[in-house]
């Protein structure tokens, strides 16, 4: 009797099989897991080299000569994507990404289709400054109608809003509670990215206009989700000026501001530091 009882298991030992098998089991995932992600990721990529490399045939043959309608070309022929929204120097795709991204085409240059960037919103590091310049003059487009006020673009917000058509510092900021939410969800819808999550600020540069009644503005933006930092915290930040068509990285501090009595976080722009080359 002795020798069986010493071949059972005890429920010490019983507890310990099970607790090493539940590790096993869940180790197993995360590497299923981990495995899957690649493949999305290694897919992704493969698609968007086969989209730019298509882009690069039919430029080279000379048939279509703009980029918007290459792209449209491009899509035409390929079995995965679906245009979200196109302009003459920024093209977003759906279907392209098996995670479910959405894939944007950039021109850094209108006088030069034969340079294009292309990123993924879930497989690329950052939306590289290219799409953001691009971002930066849709925002300029954009129209949206905010509560009793008519506000068509940037424009008619620092002029029609009360109290910001004669003040210098006044900005549009995305985290805004009146008029930069509304900005946003226009951009969002028309390229399919969701921009919550890129916080930025549009400042004036000037109170005079140029020849075609328009101001000029610069156009800040961060990769980086700004609402739990603390005052003083440090971003990184890509600056687009509208008057040079130039861009600058650097960084700036995060801080409070009150909109309406609530507090909200901004970037504070007026201690950005450019990065030293």
């Amino acid at each position: 009797m002795r020798e069986d009882a010493r071949k059972a298991f005890t429920l010490v030992e019983m507890l310990i099989v099970i607790i090493v098998i539940g590790i096993l089991a869940g180790l197993m995932m995360i590497s299923s897991g981990s495995a899957t992600d690649k493949a999305e990721e290694t897919a992704c990529l493969n698609n968007r080299k086969i989209l730019q490399k298509e882009y690069g045939i039919r430029r080279a043959d000379g048939a279509l000569t703009n980029f918007e309608p290459i792209m449209d070309d491009v899509l035409k022929d390929q079995t995965k994507g679906e245009k979200i929204y196109s302009s003459p120097t920024f093209y977003s795709i759906n279907g392209v990404c098996p995670a479910h991204g959405v894939v944007a085409f950039a021109l850094p240059d209108i006088t030069d289709t034969s340079r294009v960037t292309v990123a993924c919103t879930v497989h690329s590091d950052t939306l590289d400054d290219t799409l953001f310049v691009q971002l930066s003059k849709l925002l300029m487009e954009a129209a949206v109608t905010t509560g009793n006020q008519n506000v068509t673009d940037l424009k008619s917000y620092f002029n029609n809003v009360s109290n910001l058509k004669n003040d210098i510092n006044a900005t549009l900021d995305s985290t805004g509670l009146n008029y930069g939410k509304y900005f946003v969800e226009y951009l969002s819808r028309v390229t399919g990215i969701d921009l919550s999550s890129y916080p930025w600020q549009v400042q004036r540069t000037s109170l005079t206009t140029d020849n075609e009644g328009n101001y000029n503005y610069s156009i800040s933006w961060t990769t980086q989700n700004i609402s739990g930092l603390s005052n003083g915290t440090l971003v990184s930040i890509t600056k687009y000026d509208t008057a040079t068509g130039t861009t600058v990285s650097g960084n700036a501090p995060v801080k409070d501001k009150v909109v309406d009595g609530k507090t909200i976080k901004v970037v504070d722009m007026s201690n950005f530091t450019p990065d030293s080359h």
